[in-house]
């Protein structure tokens, strides 16, 4: 098993040594949770500090919504509530989650997936992921793994956290809980929370971490996962993916993913069908500004109309990234070493 390769970032302050919790990053600022002080520090995208917050309660885990642009976060004391905060860190709404399994953990984590608009919930045992009215969408709950520390999901992938017998690992699997790669995490090291870099390509994705070495010294650390398939031949997986028979394609034994060829397809549909919905909008929205000219009695009235339409662009073209994104993510992931593409029916 590959050792995970950290480049130290920098160290933080000592006095704050494990109290650390959470990070977010709104895109500007990164976000580190302090329960114990009830505050949030922040910096910059040097990662320099330059303020901090007094808040409500003593949040640790946190995550920022990029469509709603606020903030969702845990008290540490609760199980199961999650707190909505603005950007200025003021707590706007709760909502309680009805879990579908009995557990005794308090949620461990949170991401958000912006791919698929959902809440990502990590409790020790298993994940889920949340809409935006809180109902439950997908359970991840892998049954080799009854430790999870953190859960991103980059779709078509996972990226997790996980620990066993005193250890923590990397794991990068697909969506169906097929380990890709697993990486053993120096013991110097323990992660507390990580932020995958939104403008990853296709080929890395770049972590940027919240831990403590050395058990008293908290630091960002930095890596590169390198997300290319691996060369049929040497690809540890594919027998592993054929005893739990996640493979149906006929010529799984020289396969380096499960369906690689099915998921491949399927998000490229979804991607299709997305555009397709965004721009049956933007019609709508043509049509209306051609009604409200017609109608509007004063210059009040169509510039409201205008700033209705101009935050729907808006928005559509935030999802419109979102799209290229995973679009650009599909581009590569059928590589040429892989003998049986071509019998797949991926070329």
């Amino acid at each position: 098993m590959d050792i995970l390769n950290l480049e130290l970032i920098k160290t933080l302050p000592q006095n704050h040594h494990l109290l650390y919790k959470g990070m977010a990053f709104d895109g500007q600022f990164y976000y580190l949770t302090v329960p114990e002080e009830k505050m949030i520090y922040v910096m910059d995208n040097q990662y320099n500090f330059i303020r901090s917050h007094n808040v409500s309660r003593p949040f640790a885990a946190i995550c920022y919504n990029n469509k709603k642009q606020c903030f969702f976060a845990v008290d540490i004391r609760e199980k199961d509530y999650i707190y909505q905060l603005n950007n200025h860190l003021e707590e706007i709404n709760y909502f309680y989650i009805d879990k579908p399994k009995t557990t005794t953990s308090k949620i461990h984590n949170l991401s958000y997936n912006l791919n698929h608009d959902t809440l990502v919930v990590v409790y020790n045992e298993f994940v889920l992921e949340l809409s935006d009215n809180h109902s439950i969408v997908h359970i991840i709950d892998d049954e080799n793994i009854n430790h999870y520390c953190q859960l991103t999901i980059f779709p078509p992938f996972h990226i997790s956290i996980i620990q066993s017998k005193g250890k923590q690992y990397l794991c990068l699997s697909t969506t169906d809980n097929c380990c890709i790669k697993k990486y053993c995490i120096p013991h110097e090291y323990r992660i507390n929370d990580f932020i995958l870099n939104q403008t990853s390509d296709s080929q890395n994705l770049e972590l940027i971490i919240l831990a403590t070495q050395c058990s008293c010294q908290p630091c960002l650390l930095h890596c590169i996962i390198n997300i290319e398939i691996c060369p049929c031949n040497d690809c540890e997986q594919s027998d592993k993916c054929q005893e739990t028979k996640r493979c149906n394609c006929q010529h799984s034994n020289h396969c380096c993913m499960p369906c690689i060829n099915q998921s491949i397809c399927d998000l490229i549909e979804s991607i299709a069908l997305q555009e397709t919905a965004l721009s049956h909008i933007l019609n709508a929205e043509g049509e209306k500004l051609q009604h409200a000219i017609k109608m509007a009695n004063n210059i009040c009235e169509l510039i409201e109309i205008d700033n209705s339409v101009q935050m729907t662009i808006n928005n559509v073209m935030l999802l419109e990234n979102v799209l290229y994104t995973k679009l650009n993510t599909l581009q590569n992931l059928c590589l040429p070493k892989c003998s049986c593409l071509e019998k797949c029916g991926l070329q």
